[in-house]
């Protein structure tokens, strides 16, 4: 049997919100609850994008980046350079290299 959403909305969510007391909410609020408890768990944001069905990464990235803010972390970036550097040296970029 198909999933009927206007069916479930009446039938089933609306009459749960009301008992608890919770504002009327539409599916996209749903949907970006997901997104967001997906985001707070430390879940990937293109993993997130598939559970959700989205068929371009994009739309995912253009609704919810917001949420996977902390992707882009700079001290995490920082403190894998300083581990790179201390295995080995990165060579200058831009600089000629004097030879030994």
């Amino acid at each position: 049997m198909p999933f009927r959403h206007g069916s479930v909305y009446r039938s089933h969510l609306k009459p749960a919100l009301e008992e608890l007391g919770i504002p009327v909410v539409r599916w996209y609020d749903l949907r970006h609850f997901y997104a967001s408890a997906c985001a707070a768990a430390g879940y990937d944001i293109h993993t997130v994008a598939r559970w959700m069905g989205h068929a371009n990464i994009n739309l995912t990235y253009g609704t919810y980046m917001h949420l996977f803010a902390d992707m882009h972390d700079m001290d995490r970036l920082d403190a894998l350079a300083v581990n790179a550097l201390q295995d080995r040296p990165l060579p200058t970029i831009g600089r000629a290299q004097s030879r030994v």
